[in-house]
Formats: structure tokens, C-alpha cells, sequence
């Protein structure tokens, strides 16, 4: 996914820490933007969630690679709504795929899921943050974990990215 010379990508690339090698499966999601991946890392396979196939339209699915074919997750009975832009990661310690906010075409949202590879389920976090789009998401990818559970959400401009790393390596996680 995402944007190319010709508009919309819908190619797929794998990095091994040297090179990128492009794949070429038989089946893929369609081309689009604001989707959002996560790899689930005790299943090994990377979760594809939404998007905008067009300018007018956004998408609800939900797609896995398991490293040499796309499958489409059936659709579950509940799913989040359809979205674009949202942020997503996944979560070693309770093994899910987490998507929170974006914007679904006519406002942003504050929504949070949990994808476990079989199902989506709503969550209703008494706090959490207010409705944004465009959203950046990480869970485990500091030089020290997070502590068990944690996810740090930061929309943009990113100017409290200095400010997050300063209290993180505060804790000994950075």
C-alpha cells in the first residue's frame, strides 16, 4: 500500500535487515492508503486493517501474511468500522493486534479494537485519548521494552516526541 508515481501501491516488499525483496503473491488486499500493519510475532504473521482503495471509499477488511500469501480473515461478526489512518501495533504481552482512532470519511475517531487472529472485539478503555487521525502507534520497539501492557500513541505535529523519548529514557527504557 500507499502512494506511488501512478497513485495508489499495492505491492508487497520484505525487509531482511540488508535488503528489501519485492514478493509477488497470488492474492492481496487491493491498492490503498492509510492502511496499517502490525506483525503478530508469536503467530507470525503481519495484520493488514483498512484503508482507502479509493478517494471516496474506505475499506473494512482485515488481511494476513503469513510470508508467502495474502489471506483475507473471514469477516468477523464485529469488526471495526471502516477506516483510514489509523494507528496500529501489536501487543506482545496480550497477544493482539491493536487499532486505535483514524478517520472513517466523514470525522476522526477514538475507537479502540483488538485483533487476535480469529476475531475483533471492541474495547471501552475508561481513559483514552481524544479522536485523531493520522495516528503513530508502538508497542516493543524501544531499545527496552515497555513495561508489560503499555502502548504510546502520538499524533502529530510529533512535537512531544522529544519531551516522550526524555521521559522514557527517564525510566530506563530508552
Amino acid at each position: 500500500g500507499g502512494w506511488g508515481l501512478w497513485g495508489r501501491l499495492g505491492d508487497t516488499w520484505e525487509w531482511d535487515g540488508t535488503l528489501w525483496a519485492q514478493r509477488s503473491p497470488v492474492t492481496s488486499a487491493s491498492s490503498r492508503l492509510g492502511l496499517q500493519m502490525a506483525h503478530d510475532s508469536v503467530r507470525g504473521r503481519t495484520v493488514l486493517f483498512s484503508g482507502s482503495p479509493t478517494p471516496v471509499s474506505v475499506a473494512q477488511d482485515t488481511w494476513e501474511w503469513d510470508g508467502a500469501t495474502w489471506t483475507e480473515a473471514a469477516r468477523p461478526v464485529a469488526s471495526p468500522p471502516a477506516r483510514h489512518s489509523m494507528a496500529m501495533a501489536y501487543d506482545p504481552f496480550r497477544k493482539r493486534s491493536v487499532v486505535f482512532g483514524g478517520n472513517n470519511g466523514s470525522g476522526k475517531l477514538d475507537d479502540t479494537w483488538e485483533w487476535d487472529g480469529l476475531s475483533w472485539q471492541a474495547r471501552s478503555p475508561v481513559s483514552k485519548p481524544e479522536a485523531r487521525d493520522f495516528v503513530a502507534q508502538l508497542t516493543g520497539l524501544l531499545p527496552k521494552s515497555l513495561p508489560a501492557g503499555v502502548t504510546i500513541v502520538l499524533a502529530p505535529p510529533f512535537t512531544a516526541l522529544p519531551a516522550v523519548a526524555e521521559a522514557l529514557a527517564a525510566h530506563g527504557l530508552f
